[in-house]
């Protein structure tokens, strides 16, 4: 297996969050980049302190890349010096609904796979094609065994692969997804994670997942149980196991009421140096 290394540094990056940016100014926590949506009145106050990157809200499904602004998403990579153009896996059953009319979403046919498989690739392809396939990463989505969401396909390990295949992208490996995948599933979390296109790592995303009102949820405190996964996860980037990621993201925090209730400047001034701790070695470690 031939590992593919998009990069020799690894940035260390965070959500942008009012309380990160209060403990960044107060010499509290250390880290290479603000990650941001794609606003511009966030991306503002963001990189007065700290370089940024954007990441896209961007879905890989039934052809909404031919809706999508292409030339925005462009403009904003360029002023922000954004690395990469980054999709997520992320179909849903009602994006196929008129297409497919009356279906079982959990026993889809050969032919509905299909159809769902070559229309994500196609979305992935636009992209490839508009920023170089080199520049594009494809994130798996958290998989809940919900008939309303997302198809089991989207996150199954060979599928993953076909479309990094046949697009020549590049994964961003989001583990607090592949946690909740791997739950649904009752597999082992990282079982599933070895499956999946690790040699065509291009950006790693951590956080903690906890149940919350009856789901689990993402984006929340790492916690005893998410601790080792994340260790596990940056061994395999060491042992070369894993390609090397152009950066390594904790997504924890953010604005508004999404993000508010689970911003909290005690969690974020203990964790990020924590985890800086933790990814060092692998920002010092030498390569080929």
């Amino acid at each position: 297996m031939t590992i593919t290394k998009p990069t020799d540094h690894i940035e260390f990056t965070l959500n942008y969050s009012p309380q990160a940016a209060d403990l960044l100014r107060a010499g509290q926590i250390a880290f290479d980049r603000f990650k941001c949506p794609d606003w511009p009145e966030l991306i503002e106050p963001a990189r007065a302190l700290r370089p940024v990157y954007v990441h896209f809200p961007l879905r890989a499904s039934n052809h909404l890349i031919a809706g999508v602004d292409l030339e925005r998403v462009a403009a904003m990579r360029a002023d922000t010096e954004t690395p990469h153009v980054n999709i997520h896996l992320a179909p849903y059953m009602r994006d196929f609904a008129a297409e497919f009319g009356s279906f079982d979403p959990y026993n889809l046919t050969e032919a509905q796979r299909e159809t769902i498989i070559t229309r994500m690739t196609a979305d992935v392809q636009r992209l490839a094609q508009r920023f170089g396939p080199e520049h594009v990463l494809v994130e798996n989505v958290p998989y809940r065994n919900d008939p309303t969401h997302h198809p089991k396909l989207t996150i199954e390990p060979q599928v993953i692969r076909r479309v990094l295949a046949e697009t020549g992208c590049r994964f961003l490996l989001d583990t607090a997804h592949a946690a909740i995948t791997a739950w649904s599933l009752g597999i082992p979390v990282t079982e599933y994670i070895a499956e999946l296109p690790l040699d065509r790592l291009g950006e790693l995303h951590v956080t903690g997942v906890q149940w919350h009102e009856g789901r689990l949820m993402d984006h929340l405190a790492l916690t005893d149980d998410d601790w080792p996964i994340v260790a596990w996860t940056l061994d395999q980037i060491r042992g070369g196991r894993a390609a090397r990621p152009w950066a390594i993201s904790c997504e924890y925090g953010g604005v508004t009421e999404v993000f508010n209730w689970r911003s909290d400047a005690g969690v974020i001034a203990e964790q990020i140096p924590r985890l800086a701790a933790l990814i060092k070695p692998l920002q010092m470690q030498p390569t080929e």
